[in-house]
């Protein structure tokens, strides 16, 4: 029986922008996940105090900008849990929600590779997932497996045109009034303005 191939894109998506659905069309050509799991997250570790607007509203764009997604599945789990998302709680409770054997890939920017050693329980969870890494600007790629502070970390590089939208300039560009209908699908765009959203 044929192993399912799941990839687990997580963020604060504050917002969802076009950015992110092109990473995951690339993760997805590269990879054949048979899922791809766009995993918003309750309060994120690293950004607490940071500008994150309340889940309810992320949820609401996600749903919105995967309609178009074959395989990009929404998942609620770190929503759900509330609290402080941590990756290694996530992982645990997917393994028990997905088939044994199931292959379980993180997606995650070159950004954070070098910040892996200070993730909860890493050296259990780099034994639960295999890590893919894409290029962000300004973080280049190692050109070796070994990643400084966590030994034995599996992981593949995803190569990509840089992406040159982040969810900061898009929420800078709403306080200022401009249009932000490059960076993020129309109805996302519609939603950010009916609610209102960072202003």
């Amino acid at each position: 029986m044929k192993k399912l191939k799941v990839g687990i894109f997580g963020g604060s998506f504050n917002p969802v922008h076009n950015g992110h659905l092109v990473l995951a069309e690339k993760a997805q050509a590269k990879f054949g996940f048979d899922e791809l799991l766009f995993v918003p997250c309750y309060q994120a570790p690293h950004r607490q105090g940071k500008e994150v607007i309340a889940s309810k509203h992320r949820v609401a764009m996600l749903k919105l900008a995967l309609k178009e997604c074959d395989e990009a599945v929404l998942s609620l789990e770190e929503v759900k849990r509330k609290g402080v998302s941590y990756t290694i709680e996530t992982l645990k409770r997917l393994k028990k929600l997905y088939p044994k054997g199931t292959q379980f890939f993180f997606v995650i920017g070159s950004d954070l590779l070098h910040q892996l050693k200070t993730w909860k329980q890493i050296s259990q969870l780099k034994k639960m997932c295999w890590f893919v890494v894409f290029n962000r600007k300004g973080f280049v790629l190692p050109r070796t497996q070994k990643v400084e502070g966590v030994s034995g970390l599996k992981w593949s590089a995803l190569r990509i045109a840089p992406i040159e939208i982040s969810s900061t300039q898009i929420r800078e560009k709403v306080r200022r009034g401009k249009s932000i209908l490059k960076e993020v699908p129309v109805e996302v765009a519609a939603y950010i303005k009916k609610e209102r959203l960072y202003k």
